[in-house]
């Protein structure tokens, strides 16, 4: 038997709402069809914050030493539903970032107008540099499980934890924030344009989300440079005929 309580719903605000339907039933192949009989128990709830990474990154490599770089990412809601973050809500750009890094943008000043704002918010920390260990922390404010593109990262204070643990802290690349100074760290090995936004589509959609743009001039040159194929360069011009419906 699969139980699945639901929390959160009730059919004063949800007319579909039937608690009935958080049960059912996995049989192996084999097993007989029978009615199983089971007693509801009160579950364990898991502490991820226990868990230790086994990877071959191995666990604490980056060290207790101040970041080379700190954000704070700020979550309001000043115009709901839609959020902010440091008070912008995320548009989808109409060049991709990684197209205006590879163009040689690397100030904000250089990034298209209608970004310049998003840039300016959050510059010099939205451009990330190279070879560089970067905290992340996302005060509390909601659940909201946010997951970083390109990197995993290392939690170094999870939710409500007060004492930071960089021994053999958690490793991710999402992880959800409900409560206190939640803070993670990575090392900017890889660059690129990197997302990060809560991993709840409709949130995303309501503008919870940033792009750092990482190692700018390493895009462009070097050894971890992008590989620009033909087709990858006719992808944005395909995709800028598309009736506006298509978009």
């Amino acid at each position: 038997m699969i139980r699945a309580p639901p929390t959160g719903g009730n059919v004063k605000t949800n007319p579909n709402f039937d608690a009935s339907l958080s049960l059912a039933i996995l049989r192996y192949v084999g097993a007989p069809e029978v009615e199983p009989t089971t007693v509801d128990v009160p579950g364990a709830k898991l502490d991820d914050a226990l868990m230790h990474p086994i990877a071959s990154e191995g666990p604490g490599n980056l060290g207790s030493k101040p970041a080379d770089k700190t954000i704070v990412l700020n979550i309001t809601q000043p115009n709901a539903p839609f959020f902010d973050i440091n008070g912008i809500s995320y548009l989808s750009p109409s060049l991709p970032v990684l197209l205006q890094l590879l163009s040689g943008a690397s100030q904000p000043t250089d990034f298209l107008p209608s970004e310049q704002l998003h840039v300016h918010a959050l510059c010099p920390k939205l451009l990330l540099p190279s070879d560089s260990i970067v905290d992340i922390t996302i005060p509390g404010a909601g659940d909201h499980p946010f997951h970083l593109h390109g990197h995993n990262f290392d939690v170094v204070l999870g939710t409500d934890a007060t004492v930071p643990n960089y021994v053999n802290p958690p490793r991710r690349d999402v992880i959800n924030i409900s409560g206190g100074n939640t803070t993670f760290r990575f090392f900017t090995n890889n660059p690129g344009a990197w997302f990060l936004h809560c991993h709840i589509d409709w949130h995303l959609e309501a503008g919870l989300a940033v792009v750092f743009g990482e190692s700018p001039s390493d895009n462009i040159s070097g050894p971890k440079s992008q590989i620009q194929t033909s087709q990858w360069k006719e992808f944005c011009p395909t995709y800028d005929d598309l009736a506006p419906e298509f978009q």
